[in-house]
């Protein structure tokens, strides 16, 4: 029996040695990141933030044989001269309405967002109504972000966070379930060996599952909190230079008295694989159902919603607060699209959950291995920027979908 026991142990031991060994192996080999080749895709999606800007220069040429008046600016946000937020503001000879679209709030997301701007030159800006339609378009909003493929900006904060509008009243410490959880959220090591990262963030967040609820957990990450600057979803403690630039760019669309600004931010990530959601604010009063009916479109996240989600310091939540404190007689909406990457259900939010904890930790703290720190970045890209050519079709086909939506509800094409 002793005997038995023996080899037993042994068999388990070996079996677990050789898990820990091969592990690493197959996730290595089934997430090889690779671009597919432009001719997979009907439209420009970049590599590079640099292939990205440059192709972003070239609408100038596009808005000029349109419009007598194309403003281009560049501004850097760090030493680095190459990183810049650049803008085309666009003024129309008989201006009723503008039309604002971001894309690299989240930098890594701006990939997609460009990709999304060539859309729209191709397929939508053609029949907007030129004599009467401002355009602001903003290309990488966190461009340190998005060449270095992360989320979060060179301070790691969430740019989509940091939209505060009264920092003196703003209580920094509201988010109590961020700490509650911060032991899931943050580690203070390198990542480690693939199976053992895995397994045990598993074991972590079913144990704080349990512990909290799965609702705490959700609350932790998705309002943003402002206490552990080295952790997900920061907010930082005043305006980065982005959010500054944004808030005098915003505060100027307003001013120039139009009836109509719609906002369009880009974002990739959330909601199901298959279909891009317009995800708006609740500020704009429309219930789900009635703005799926406004702008015949299947699938939209309002006040009601059952995934809908509020946050704080959100860029197109600061648009509605700045219009009430200029008092500007504007109408706004303002919205995201947002194309959702790894699905929805309890899966794809725990894939979402640990790739983001991930790929921080990296950042914080580097990897103890090659393999890890491979995969990881792999994960990441593919959960912003997937590599399959169909899903890029079918967001770009969605985009199409939703702006003649949206747009022609408000009035801003020309054969309305």
């Amino acid at each position: 029996m002793l005997k038995f026991i023996r080899i037993t142990v042994s068999v388990l031991a070996c079996s677990f040695v050789a898990f820990l060994l091969l592990y690493p192996l197959l996730i290595e080999h089934s997430i090889q990141y690779e671009h597919p080749d432009q001719g997979e895709t009907r439209f420009y999606f970049p590599e590079t933030y640099e292939a990205a800007k440059e192709h972003f220069l070239e609408f100038e040429n596009v808005l000029r044989s349109d419009y007598g008046r194309v403003e281009h600016s560049a501004l850097r946000i760090t030493e680095d001269e190459r990183l810049t937020i650049d803008t085309f503001i666009v003024e129309a000879e008989k201006a009723e309405r503008t039309l604002m679209i971001t894309t690299g709030v989240h930098g890594i997301e701006g990939y997609v967002g460009l990709g999304m701007l060539d859309v729209f030159f191709a397929k939508v800006y053609p029949d907007l109504d030129k004599e009467t339609t401002n355009l602001i378009l903003v290309h990488a909003v966190n461009p340190w972000g998005m060449e270095e493929y992360r989320r979060f900006n060179e301070n790691n904060v969430d740019l989509n966070r940091n939209f505060i509008d009264d920092r003196d009243r703003f209580d920094y410490e509201f988010n109590e379930a961020y700490v509650e959880v911060n032991g899931l959220l943050e580690k203070d090591r390198p990542l480690r060996q693939l199976a053992i990262e895995d397994t045990g963030f598993m074991l972590s967040a079913i144990s704080h599952v349990i512990a909290s609820g799965a609702d705490t957990i959700k609350d932790a990450l998705v309002t943003g909190q402002f206490t552990h600057p080295n952790g997900v979803y920061y907010g930082g403690l005043e305006d980065e230079v982005s959010t500054a630039f944004m808030k005098e760019l915003m505060k100027e669309g307003l001013e120039t008295g139009v009836a109509q600004l719609v906002y369009i931010d880009l974002h990739t990530g959330y909601g199901p694989r298959d279909q891009m959601s317009i995800f708006n604010t609740g500020q704009d009063g429309m219930s789900e159902q009635e703005a799926m009916e406004a702008f015949n479109y299947p699938l939209v996240f309002a006040y009601d919603s059952d995934g809908f989600y509020g946050i704080v310091g959100g860029i197109t939540e600061y648009l509605y607060g700045l219009k009430d404190e200029l008092g500007a007689e504007t109408d706004v909406f303002a919205t995201t699209f947002e194309f959702g990457t790894l699905g929805e259900g309890t899966v794809g939010s725990l894939r979402s959950l640990k790739y983001t904890i991930d790929e921080n930790q990296l950042t914080q703290q580097g990897a103890e291995n090659f393999r890890t720190e491979r995969v990881t970045r792999h994960r990441y890209m593919e959960m912003f920027y997937p590599s399959e050519a169909k899903w890029r079709e079918k967001a770009a086909d969605d985009f199409v979908e939703a702006s003649f939506g949206v747009l022609g509800h408000f009035g801003f094409f020309n054969h309305q």
